[in-house]
């Protein structure tokens, strides 16, 4: 059997089997029988930021599209031990991160970006089937976070940065005469040296959830293209403390001969400490094999009555992303501020960006940012 004629007789089995149990957790429920529900909800996450590049300062408001604000609506129908139900969401596209930069900064990009558009099947005794445009299996394992600073900052996330390119000793960057003047393999931007691999993967599949089992639940999902992927994630509390874990793999090789793999932990204990380990590996046709690793470490208070005060540290390394030789590096400090009857999030944070890469010496850069997740 062929490498295709294998992938296209894997969709077939997923697809089978995953109606075959949706259809067994289905009991005969007519309309009177079943609750029908309307849900509207989203956030606006809107920031200021100002960015260094080590030869001049820039000041951009934009959206954070590290977590972008966003609108959906969530139509589903219960009964017969079965929930059936239907998403739709849609991103707000108006000067986001990787929009900004050195010669870009404040530049504006408007309009709606359609996020998700997925129906799916649930049961507590056979699982989650799932179709449409949707997040994949492997999505967000290398970001499971119980910091409670994720507004401000996560594994492989940079608010209102990831456009801005470093710049040489001696170049300057920006519009002027003889400055660099966009982002190229001799000036990365940061976007394109730092990643986790996982995050926010969004396509049409078809998808399949487990039930709980003590905590532990697998997924997979086949994507449009022949992309497969597979998961485990963990939730559970031992001893005063909750932990949180995921892991997966992303299997592209029917696309681009890759393969994706990672995993993340987090734990949050009674008294507020919490820390968060992520990895990821990515391979490259040709070259090296891409590597992601994160730690963060913080600490959550009640310092007033307005809600939460959390605040942490974060540390992160990047090997091979955009050059087999890269090296890049970011640390950052958070706090968030909730104000829970107002379902809003208060951030502040500062994050140092390094590159290093054989025979280049590369200013750093850094970034101070303030902003808000208001939600609805």
């Amino acid at each position: 059997m062929t490498t295709r004629s294998f992938m296209t007789f894997r969709s077939l089995v997923l697809g089978t089997v995953a109606i075959g149990l949706a259809g067994a957790g289905i009991s005969s429920a007519n309309a009177a029988e079943t609750e029908k529900k309307v849900a509207v909800s989203g956030f606006i996450n809107r920031a200021l930021a100002i960015t260094d590049d080590g030869d001049n300062s820039y000041v951009d408001f934009g959206e954070n599209s590290a977590d972008g604000s966003r609108f959906r609506m969530i139509g589903t129908s219960t009964g017969g031990g079965m929930t059936v139900g239907a998403e739709i969401e849609l991103g707000l596209n108006r000067n986001q991160d990787q929009d900004q930069g050195q010669n870009s900064s404040n530049t504006t990009t408007n309009g709606l970006t359609q996020r998700t558009a997925y129906v799916w099947a649930e049961s507590e005794k056979w699982g989650t089937l799932t179709l449409g445009q949707a997040e994949t299996a492997f999505s967000g394992v290398t970001e499971v976070d119980l910091s409670g600073t994720e507004a401000a900052a996560y594994n492989a996330s940079g608010a209102l940065s990831t456009g801005y390119y470093f710049l040489k000793s001696g170049e300057k960057g920006g519009t002027t005469t003889g400055a660099i003047g966009a982002a190229a393999a001799a000036n990365p931007a940061i976007g394109s040296v730092f990643g986790d691999f996982s995050g926010d993967i969004r396509n049409d599949l078809i998808r399949y959830d487990t039930p709980d089992f003590k905590g532990f639940a697998l997924g997979v999902s086949m994507e449009q293209g022949g992309v497969f992927d597979g998961s485990v994630n963990y939730s559970g509390k031992f001893y005063n403390t909750e932990v949180a874990a995921a892991a997966g793999f992303g299997n592209s090789r029917a696309v681009d001969s890759t393969m994706a793999y990672g995993a993340s932990v987090s734990a949050l204990h009674a008294s507020g400490v919490n820390a968060t380990l992520a990895w990821g590996k990515s391979t490259n046709a040709g070259r090296r094999d891409s590597r992601n690793l994160y730690t963060k470490l913080g600490y959550q208070m009640k310092l007033n009555s307005f809600g939460p005060t959390n605040v942490s540290a974060s540390w992160e390394k990047d090997d091979n992303l955009a050059a087999d030789s890269d090296t890049a590096t970011a640390w950052g400090l958070q706090l968030v501020q909730g104000l829970e009857g107002y379902g809003t999030e208060l951030y502040v944070a500062y994050t140092n960006y390094g590159l290093d890469r054989t025979g280049v010496s590369y200013k750093d850069i850094s970034t101070g940012y303030v902003g808000a997740v208001v939600k609805f």
